[in-house]
């Protein structure tokens, strides 16, 4: 069992405020009984008139307390505890809990013990009224404060229907057997209808695992304002009933145990990423059950399998999701797919479970954490982020890397970012996952709607207890994209790479390196290709070992003879306007005796539909047998080992550009590596074209990036006067051209990197823009992007 953290008090001057404070009598005497089944097991707690108010509202609360009289002191909770207000000189007292009431159902119905007005200067937030207790697992009474003129970005929703699910107190919760105490033999009917006007524990009683604000929720809120963000945070109810406050936000965000939910929770975050927001789903078990509000949001509603529901087995019906809607077209996975890890004897950490292994790691989500594709994250001594429930997408294994099959209706642009095995609790149940991923919401039918990333975790925020984690930084790669929406090129394809299988964590799985060795005397290339999820126009660029060697190029040829013995960088870049993404190979190079060559090329260029065949020419000084490795070949081309010959028909949708990468190895262990482009005959060659454009047009300098000169092309279409300006990226001025008389036609300026001084302008990014003007006083104006590398 996890260790139960409390919340810490700090001690600030108290605030009294009268003239907003009223105060009720208390009743005394002790009516209850106490034991498990009425889960508190000591007859104290409170709770509050609503969940959330907003400021100006009146919040009044109900109490039950051993002492006769005390103060109740209101704090704020966010980077640390704030006391905002004090209700001096509070009539105690403990309640009356009787059985027959059935507070569980109707709610304890205690009498008020003193009220509030929310104060203008209250920060919006989560607060804490706290009051005297025998016990340190009695917990303060949980509100939340909003603010209509809110200007906060990000709104973090806490999974307060998950709270009252698990909540025993006055004998039943939403669980069959489900005892607060924990004792063996103790089991209770559950109840479809559970009242939130009753106490419960923030701690969740005994069990850290299950929905709690200090197990999970109070530290996503933390670590957000310890980072600098400005958070609004609510209940559950009000992601269903106040769609325009959660509207007035571009980040939503929720984590923990979010496992029940109503269709208007649902609608609402559905309706929130088709007008632009995004979701961080730092969650696991994630929208399970469906649930319904009674009694004006103040009675949950789940009758789970009990055909007695009157809308059972309808859309309505308060059962699984997945049953009814699944739920993984706005999240991306299921608990159906999912289950438990790193709890009790299930995949316990001590064999190594509780971490995501990494997948995809040249996706910007990993940008300064430093991880490759294999490694791990998240596993820690004590706050391993992976369990205790998971969710997942189907999903299959293509080029050694893992990608969703969609027939759980998940959407194929689910990113795929990280995996962890997991089980069910169920003997009997297969073997599940945990999947990690990030994905356009509604990609094809509305290009401007959010993006949802999906932790798929309950304990996703014990990776945030400090902020130099990997954790950290994920989490903070995602906020900062979301809140810019600004989101770099991802790479869909390259090669080479080698597809190999390993066994992780008791599990047989394919991974995709590119990592590989090569000869002094060898040679082969790289290739790349990426999407931009704004729909901007691209451009790429190469390094080898940090130096520029191409640009304006998605294929790069590498000759191991002209760079060092030892590991080599490749590195591919592809940038838009605002961001750039990067992939990352490795090459050993290596001295090699040379005894085995391969000597013989294919032919440059394919014919989509006719049969395309290639058979290696090899030489060797030995009379050892040869063998071939093949890294990559088109998905339409096959390979026969017994005549060595490469052979396929491609299809009229082949890809423009394409490769075949292999290496002959002998009995003695001496290799070569090739890898050999391949293009389309159908695909026509950027040239010089005769035929003129009929508009203005500004091209892509070449080379981009540079380190000595670059050209500058444009096309006018009739005489003009012009000026080509080159500024920084604040806009300041550092070298322009000026035509007075422009005949019409290609121009091309040569750039030295030089500014209006002749002095050398840094490494960085600069604008480039030309301004053009006819006789007849009509004008264009068209700008591009450069780069600049010592």
């Amino acid at each position: 069992m996890q260790k139960i953290y409390r919340l810490i008090a700090v001690i600030f001057s108290i605030a009294v405020l009268s003239s907003s404070i009223h105060a009720q009598n208390g009743e005394g005497g002790l009516n209850i009984t106490d034991g498990p089944g009425f889960g508190c097991g000591v007859p104290e707690g409170g709770y509050a008139s609503d969940l959330s108010a907003y400021k100006g509202d009146t919040l009044k609360f109900y109490i039950s307390s051993h002492a006769a009289e005390y103060d109740l002191k209101i704090y704020r909770y966010g980077k640390e505890k704030e006391l905002v207000a004090t209700i001096p000189n509070v009539k105690g007292g403990l309640r009356q809990v009787k059985e027959e009431d059935a507070v569980y159902l109707n709610g304890c119905k205690w009498p008020e013990t003193a009220q509030i007005v929310i104060q203008k200067d209250w920060k919006p937030g989560a607060y804490l009224a706290e009051f005297p207790t025998l016990s340190d697992t009695i917990n303060p009474v949980l509100f939340f404060v909003k603010d209509k003129e809110t200007t906060n970005r990000l709104v973090v929703v806490c999974a307060t229907n998950t709270y009252q699910a698990y909540n025993m107190f006055g004998g039943k919760s939403a669980y069959a057997g489900y005892s607060s105490e924990g004792g063996p033999g103790i089991w209770f009917n559950y109840s479809v209808k559970l009242s939130f006007f009753r106490p419960f524990n923030l701690n969740n009683h005994t069990n850290v695992n299950r929905g709690s604000f200090a197990a999970y929720d109070s530290k996503l809120i933390k670590w957000l304002e310890e980072e600098g963000y400005d958070v609004d945070v609510v209940s559950d109810t009000d992601l269903d009933r106040d769609s325009l406050y959660i509207s007035k936000h571009k980040v939503l965000l929720l984590t923990g145990h979010s496992e029940y939910w109503s269709r208007k929770m649902r609608d609402n975050v559905v309706a929130f990423l088709n007008n632009g927001g995004h979701f961080m789903c730092l969650s696991g078990n994630t929208c399970w059950w469906q649930i319904r509000y009674e009694n004006n949001y103040h009675t949950f509603v789940c009758y789970k399998h009990e055909p007695s529901d009157p809308f059972f087995n309808t859309e309505k019906g308060t059962q699984e999701w997945y049953t009814i809607d699944r739920e993984n077209p706005f999240l991306g996975t299921s608990y159906e797919n999912g289950g438990q890890t790193n709890y009790g004897t299930c995949l316990p950490w001590k064999d190594g479970f509780g971490g995501y292994i990494v997948r995809n790691s040249q996706h910007w989500v990993y940008d300064n954490t430093g991880l490759s594709e294999g490694d791990t994250l998240g596993y820690y001594a004590d706050s391993s982020i992976v369990g205790y429930e998971t969710d997942a997408a189907l999903f299959t294994y293509r080029n050694g890397m893992p990608v969703v099959t969609g027939s759980d209706k998940t959407p194929l642009n689910f990113k795929l970012l990280g995996i962890s095995p997991a089980n069910h609790a169920s003997a009997n149940m297969p073997e599940e996952w945990a999947t990690m991923g990030i994905f356009k919401y509604n990609k094809d039918k509305n290009p401007n709607a959010g993006y949802v990333f999906n932790a798929a975790t309950v304990r996703w925020a014990w990776g945030l207890q400090s902020h130099s984690t990997k954790v950290s930084i994920v989490t903070r790669n995602v906020l900062e994209h979301f809140l810019k929406n600004s989101f770099p090129p991802e790479f869909v394809s390259w090669f080479p790479y080698a597809a190999k299988a390993e066994t992780r964590l008791k599990k047989f799985m394919p991974f995709n390196y590119r990592k590989m060795e090569l000869q002094k005397g060898g040679r082969t290339y790289f290739s790349a290709f990426a999407v931009d999820g704004n729909k901007q126009n691209l451009s790429y660029y190469w390094t080898v070992n940090d130096t520029v060697q191409a640009s304006g190029e998605r294929v790069l040829r590498f000759n191991a003879c002209d760079h060092i013995k030892g590991l080599n960088v490749i590195k591919a870049f592809a940038y838009n306007s605002q961001d750039t993404a990067s992939i990352r190979w490795e090459v050993n190079v290596i001295d090699g005796a040379g005894d085995i060559r391969i000597v013989s090329r294919p032919a440059a260029n394919y014919t989509p539909g006719k049969i395309f065949t290639y058979v290696p020419g090899i030489t060797s000084r030995t009379d050892a047998r040869v063998h071939y490795r093949i890294d990559h070949l088109p998905d339409w081309m096959t390979f026969d080992p017994e005549n060595g010959t490469f052979a396929g028909t491609p299809p009229t949708d082949a890809p423009d550009v394409d490769s075949i990468s292999i290496a002959v190895v002998d009995d003695k262990g001496d290799i070569d590596n090739q890898t050999f482009k391949i293009t389309s005959a159908a695909t026509s060659s950027l040239t010089d074209n005769t035929e003129q454009p009929d508009h203005f047009e500004l091209y892509q300098n070449y080379p981009n990036p540079f380190n000595g000169m670059t050209k500058i092309r444009f096309f006018a279409k009739e005489p003009s006067r012009a000026e080509l300006l080159i500024t920084n990226l604040q806009g300041q001025r550092v070298r322009s051209y000026r035509f007075d008389q422009l005949p019409a036609g290609y121009h091309d300026v040569m750039w030295d990197g030089q500014n209006e001084s002749g002095r050398q302008v840094a490494s960085g990014i600069y604008l480039y823009r030309v301004n053009c003007i006819t006789p007849q006083g009509s004008g264009v104006n068209m700008i591009r992007k450069m780069a600049y590398i010592k």
